[in-house]
């Protein structure tokens, strides 16, 4: 562990071209942790990594998500940066990654069938829920009230309190089979409007295993976006099956 710190302090201390390098080169890492570790220390110091996503998905299966600005040296005409996207799906290795450029819309691809197909059969068999890589990097929701200039609900919080108002509790319990943590937490609000002794044990279950998720989400308040913890919001509701 020691080793690990004292590489990220100094990659964090070199120039920006040549972290990028460094981050570019630890995709091909082994070591998963030390790879989160990494995109952290970047994101943490906010050099250029512009946005950071990580997710719990079930078991030892990890998501993560993120957007990098390169300029090469150069800016561009236009007077912005080169921005990669990356999407990368971990157990004990990088399993899936995505990597798209947007100067020309390169998609660089990578995805252990076998392994992934493990990670949807695990999933489905612990949520009942079938899972897939387009949700898994959903990054348009976000969870809050009155955001944006002239102070608009999420539409997911409007149909959350639809599903209150219609006792409509088996959407919102299926918001919290979704890999999506913005959702998670929109049906946790949701859910928590009902009597704990409405759920069946099952459900209750289903609520304490999405409450011990661990991850980022984006969260608005008025004209604030920012990225926040989902235990921060998650740890609010069901006080009382808490172990």
């Amino acid at each position: 562990m020691k080793a690990i710190l004292v590489t990220l302090l100094f990659i964090a201390s070199l120039s920006n071209a040549q972290h990028k390098k460094k981050l570019i080169r630890g995709l091909d890492s082994k070591n998963t942790i030390e790879l989160f570790q990494l995109f952290e220390t970047f994101w943490k110091n906010k050099n250029s990594i512009v946005h950071y996503r990580k997710m719990d998905l079930v078991e030892n299966y990890q998501a993560l998500s993120f957007t990098l600005e390169i300029s090469k040296g150069k800016i561009d005409s236009d007077g912005t940066y080169y921005s990669y996207q990356f999407e990368i799906i971990c157990s004990d290795s990088i399993i899936h990654q995505t990597v798209i450029l947007s100067a020309n819309d390169t998609i660089h691809f990578e995805s252990d069938d076998g392994k992934i197909e493990d990670l949807e059969r695990l999933y489905e068999n612990t949520y009942n829920f079938k899972l897939s890589l387009n949700d898994v990097f959903k990054s348009n929701i976000s969870y809050g009230s009155s955001c944006g200039r002239i102070g608009e609900n999420p539409k997911e919080r409007n149909l959350m309190k639809k599903a209150i108002k219609e006792n409509d509790k088996k959407s919102l319990l299926n918001w919290l089979r979704s890999p999506v943590l913005e959702l998670n937490l929109y049906g946790l609000e949701g859910l928590s409007s009902f009597q704990v002794n409405s759920f069946s044990e099952k459900d209750l279950e289903l609520i304490q295993q999405v409450k011990k998720k661990k991850g980022s989400v984006q969260v608005c308040s008025g004209c604030e976006y920012t990225r926040r913890e989902f235990q921060e919001y998650a740890k609010k509701f069901f006080k009382d099956l808490e172990e």
